[in-house]
Order: C-alpha cells, then structure tokens, then sequence
C-alpha cells in the first residue's frame, strides 16, 4: 500500500530474492517507471482526457516504437503496432513519452 521507490525497491530485491544489486537497480527503475506510465495514464483518462500524441525517445531500448513517434493515439486503447497495443514507458526498456490532446487542442 505504501509503495516503492526504485531505490527502496533496489535495496529490498537482493535480501528478498537474492538477485545482484546491479540487476536490482535495473529491475527496480523499470518497474517504477512502468508504474508511472499507468498511473498518469489513468489519472489524464480521469480528467477526461482522451487522446495524445507520441514521442519516441532516444534511449528508448526498442526500436519499433520510433514508427510511433508524432502518432495520435486513444489513452484508453494505446497505439497499435504489430497487431500490438502499447503506451508510452509501459514496456521494459522503453522511455517514450507523450503529450495530451485536449479537446480544446482540435477546435
């Protein structure tokens, strides 16, 4: 309930599951900023935002996603990609972003 940090949850990996502190580490900011992503994507949905656009990042460790780059896609259904639903910074690896399209945007 209280929740992690990636540095809390880095230091908690090794005594709990004997994993190396370097792994923990990538582990530990992966899973944090894959929480992130669903977080602020749940909390724009709820401030009745609908869509946004998105931006492919340079240290993005997956390649597809520079074909989503300036893509406009639906919040609630992520963009499409290989037959593949996806969000920004939801996948290991991935530091993509993207910015909201406010109703107000398209008027």
């Amino acid at each position: 309930m209280r929740g992690y940090d990636a540095s809390g949850l880095a230091r908690e990996l090794p005594d709990r599951f004997g994993i190396a502190p370097d792994r923990a580490k990538l582990i530990a900011r992966s899973q944090c900023n894959m929480a992130r992503a669903v977080i602020n994507n749940a909390d724009r949905m709820e401030m009745g935002i609908k869509e946004a656009l998105w931006h492919h990042d340079a240290r993005c460790g997956i390649r597809s996603h520079v074909a989503l780059n300036g893509r406009r896609y639906v919040l609630e259904q992520g963009a499409s990609l290989d037959g593949k639903r996806l969000w920004p910074g939801r996948e290991p690896a991935c530091n993509c972003s993207s910015t909201d399209i406010k109703a107000s945007d398209e008027e």
